[in-house]
């Protein structure tokens, strides 16, 4: 008798909810006629109210915490180490990097203000399943064993570990300029493992393809799925933004959102039996508690 292993699972969870309307729309989209089964809500963003209303039309998507502690305005106010002169968080993940490990902030703040992030998304009556952050910061040395700490301490089971693996086939040429991040991400991932004792983590997709995320791209992501894995794809669908600081990131929203409604991506998912579920639960049990797979393939 032939054992067959479990059939892959996939949580694909869209970022940056909550950045603007445009974003919010694409995302709660991407989700309704699409494969996206969880985001992960910034609550600093100026689009925090929008979401938490589109929210209320989508009980079936799981919300986590996307916590901001650059190019962001702090919800703990200006008069703090995490700030400069301008009142505003580090604009980038090297900014806050340098900051931080040469001493500059001060761990309470950091604290305070990952604190207050968490808190304004449970006042909106919303109980987060995943805590992640925008350009992965929270795995920096000392930021991610105080994000862990307060991950348990609100009851969210589980920290993005974005260990993505190198491609069996090399990664594609567009792709190489984000290959010494992924490779930076990939250390720190195995130093929070060392530090926590943590368990076997998800499996992680979409950094390389960050932003930029095309019908292609994901195809070949899902053909690389492995029976008994459930694997976290991040992913970033919306529709153009309008505020310009977000479209300057060059990144293509629009495309992101038609591959993850592409009728050939549903048939995909049917054709390979995977399995797109949430976070909830050891390994990343079902949005809502239940498994959903892709019914009528389109041909």
């Amino acid at each position: 008798m032939i054992e067959r292993r479990a059939p892959p699972r996939l949580i694909v969870n869209a970022d940056d909810l909550g950045l603007c309307a445009e974003v919010n729309a694409g995302i709660l989209r991407a989700h309704r006629e699409g494969i996206v089964t969880a985001a992960s809500l910034l609550a600093t963003g100026r689009g925090f109210d929008n979401a938490v209303l589109r929210l209320r039309g989508a009980p079936r998507l799981e919300v986590g915490v996307h916590l901001a502690f650059v190019a962001e305005r702090a919800l703990s106010g200006p008069k703090n180490t995490l700030c400069g002169p301008d009142g505003r968080l580090p604009p980038s993940a090297g900014a806050f990097a340098r900051r931080w490990l040469s001493g500059r902030i001060r761990g309470e703040d950091l604290e305070t203000e990952a604190r207050l992030q968490i808190e304004r998304i449970r006042a909106a009556g919303l109980v987060p399943s995943h805590l992640d952050s925008h350009q992965h910061v929270h795995l920096l040395p000392g930021v991610f064993e105080r994000i862990a700490d307060l991950a348990t301490r609100f009851g969210i089971e589980t920290v993005r570990l974005p260990a993505e693996r190198i491609p069996p086939g090399g990664v594609p040429a567009a792709r190489l300029p984000r290959l010494p991040g992924l490779l930076a991400l990939r250390l720190l991932c195995a130093r929070a493992r060392r530090r926590r004792r943590l368990p076997p983590p998800l499996r992680f997709a979409g950094f390389l393809d960050g932003g930029h995320l095309t019908e292609e791209r994901l195809l070949a992501l899902l053909s690389g799925l492995e029976e008994g894995t459930t694997t976290e794809l991040m992913c970033h669908p919306g529709l153009v933004p309008g505020l310009p600081e977000v479209a300057a990131w060059g990144y293509g929203h629009e495309e992101e959102l038609r591959a993850l409604t592409s009728p050939r991506v549903r048939a995909f998912l049917a054709r390979g039996g995977i399995l797109l579920c949430g976070f909830r639960g050891a390994g990343g049990s079902a949005a809502a508690g239940e498994d959903q797979v892709m019914a009528d393939p389109v041909k």
